[in-house]
């Protein structure tokens, strides 16, 4: 969206200036999780960055799929930004007119017209692409990260693998999710076949997608060189120490509707912030983070390490101590904790985030 658009759209309810624009990547029509409106997704491809657009009016689908194919540029009228600007919204009051294409000052993106077709892009291509899109790649898995079990809006407790993928053009890096996790073989060469675009402020990547079908299906290797790898740094460390003391414990609710740890708990009710769902605060599943201070075997000097719910759940089978997250007091948490300071453990943990990622008795 260029400045103008944007200073004069202003929140998510006004409405924006007309948008010449050509469309993309439009999507079946689906079901959202939380409302069940049906909405489809495409991409808007304007003078600036390509951004996703929602529709939650599916009887629009059939003529914007007939514009995207066509490849021809339109005016988009009547549409809402969404909160942040980085997401375009079309509702049944938005106005899609044909416009010539001498009457439109930029050329539709081969890339994005490429991604469309379902048949793979080259990774180089990823980066001109719009956020939260769906494409097919072909790449040989270069790297595969351990599997890391992580809290998200969706799940408490969700399988992550990270793995790079790379052709002669470029490397990226994949996210796989669930039952995706370890599903791949190092240097084999694959088809992945709807794969998402994630855009964050810092970096861009590939997701597995949560509601979409995701195939990834041996394929020849490429005839031409690929790409070179690049040497990553290591951002874990392994040391052998012991955990002398506990400086903090925070324990947080997670809703049963929408997974989210926004729960508010107010006499003998847990209303999530975010689905707005009341619940028994006994019913909600309990997610523990613990900060620990461990002493190296090697080193004077101590570190503070955070201690995950999963991890957590890991130390306790280890020691064979039978706890129960859910229902244990802080103070007993802690008490069970220290009660092992005079053994030695195994840790790895994100020399970044200063993260526990394992724990073993050495």
């Amino acid at each position: 969206m260029s400045q103008k658009q944007q200073q004069g759209s202003g929140s998510h309810h006004d409405n924006p200036l007309p948008l010449d624009c050509y469309i993309h990547n439009v999507s079946k029509i689906q079901k959202a999780q939380l409302s069940n409106r049906q909405y489809f997704n495409c991409i808007v491809q304007s003078s600036e960055n390509p951004i996703r657009a929602v529709c939650y009016s599916p009887e629009k689908r059939a003529q914007i799929h007939a514009i995207a194919s066509s490849k021809s540029p339109v005016k988009l009228r009547n549409f809402k930004l969404g909160d942040h600007g980085n997401d375009l919204v079309i509702t049944k009051h938005t106005k899609i007119d044909p416009l010539a294409r001498e009457d439109i000052p930029f050329a539709i993106s081969e890339e994005l017209a490429a991604s469309s077709t379902g048949d793979p892009i080259k990774l180089s291509s990823v980066h001109t692409l719009a956020g939260e899109q769906l494409i097919s790649v072909k790449g040989e898995v270069s790297s595969i990260s351990a599997v890391k079990t992580v809290s998200t809006h969706f799940s408490a407790n969700t399988p992550k693998q990270d793995i790079i993928i790379r052709d002669p053009t470029a490397s990226f890096k994949v996210v796989l999710w669930g039952d995706h996790v370890d599903s791949l073989t190092l240097n084999q060469t694959y088809l992945f076949k709807n794969l998402r675009v994630k855009i964050t402020k810092y970096e861009r990547y590939l997701n597995t997608p949560r509601s979409d079908e995701f195939t990834a299906n041996e394929i020849e290797p490429f005839t031409d060189p690929l790409v070179p790898l690049e040497q990553e740094v290591s951002t874990t460390s392994i040391i052998t120490g012991s955990i002398i003391g506990v400086h903090k414990t925070f324990k947080t609710l997670i809703c049963q509707s929408c997974q989210k740890r926004s729960i508010d708990v107010s006499g003998n009710l847990a209303v999530c912030q975010a689905c707005e769902l009341s619940q028994v605060p006994a019913s909600c599943p309990v997610h523990w983070l613990v900060r620990l201070l461990v002493k190296p075997e090697d080193s004077t000097k101590k570190l503070r390490l955070s201690l995950s719910n999963e991890v957590l759940k890991q130390f306790f089978s280890i020691r064979d101590i039978p706890v129960d997250l859910t229902t244990i007091s802080e103070e007993d948490l802690i008490l069970s904790i220290l009660d092992t300071s005079l053994e030695k453990f195994k840790m790895t943990y994100d020399n970044l985030t200063n993260e526990l990622v394992n724990i073993n008795i050495d």
